[in-house]
């Protein structure tokens, strides 16, 4: 099965995540400074790229082979490892990452056992990581035991929490973030250049119109974009703005402008 754009064209380094400039930068002159922040919240609407860059920072901080000043080198056997977990969400080679979905696992029992091996230090890299996504379902009892490790982190843990609603979290847990990073959507520009940036890769011909269109209807969601240009590729071989008017049964700026016209 060929694998779809939304996983092949996933962002894996700073340099390759689109939108967001601001938090990027944020991340690499904190790696800059040679600080790693141990608790890191990463809060956005839905499918803003929360999980991607919490992989990515735990590649930066894991990298091995990182040119001072430089991103994560990308070669290194670690980087090489968390480029497959990026990619796949499998942690086969990454024993020291744990990824725990709070809204699977709201209440203490499953997530108090995991968090009981934090106390010994992690088996190949820098860091134990545990990383929380939808950290704002946990219930009022499992933000309360999360206070404790948050608050006095052994040496070698890092905690991601990720979140689109970070008002529903104790205060006590925000305040004892050291890191926030707050994501925002891509604007048009990032997300018709990423979508022509892979058109261009794959040999497709593409309109500009056709890519702003899928954007748009998307409401600016890189996955849901992606998925929908695979649609209109797999259907029709091209991702004009006819093929994409043609594929969701949409009006193109083309027809308005000649509506307008000629009334």
């Amino acid at each position: 099965m060929t694998e779809t754009f939304a996983r092949v064209y996933r962002p894996n380094s700073l340099e390759t995540y689109v939108g967001n400039e601001n938090v990027k930068a944020t991340i690499r002159n904190t790696i800059k400074r040679g600080r790693r922040p141990q608790v890191v919240i990463a809060k956005g609407f839905t499918s803003s790229g929360k999980t991607t860059i919490a992989r990515i920072l735990m590649k930066e901080y894991e990298c091995t082979g990182r040119v001072e000043g430089g991103d994560a080198c990308g070669v290194c056997e670690s980087c090489r490892d968390f480029d497959a977990y990026i990619k796949t969400g499998l942690l086969d080679n990454l024993p020291d990452v744990k990824e725990i979905n709070v809204a699977e696992n709201s209440g203490k029992g499953d997530v108090v056992e995991l968090l009981e091996g934090r106390i010994y230090p992690p088996q190949f890299g820098k860091f134990k990581y545990y990383y929380f996504d939808e950290v704002h379902k946990a219930s009022d009892a499992l933000q309360n035991y999360l206070l404790k490790p948050i608050e006095e982190p052994e040496e070698h843990v890092v905690y991601i929490l990720s979140t689109t609603d970070p008002d529903k979290l104790l205060p006590t847990i925000r305040n004892r973030a050291n890191l926030v990073l707050d994501l925002k959507k891509p604007s048009e520009y990032d997300l018709v250049s990423l979508m022509g940036t892979i058109c261009k890769e794959e040999e497709v011909p593409f309109e500009d119109e056709g890519l702003r269109m899928i954007a748009t209807r998307t409401d600016f969601i890189i996955r849901e974009s992606l998925n929908y240009l695979q649609q209109v590729v797999d259907a029709h071989g091209e991702c004009s703005a006819e093929a994409v008017s043609k594929e969701f049964e949409v009006v193109t700026d083309k027809v308005l402008f000649e509506f307008y016209n000629a009334y």
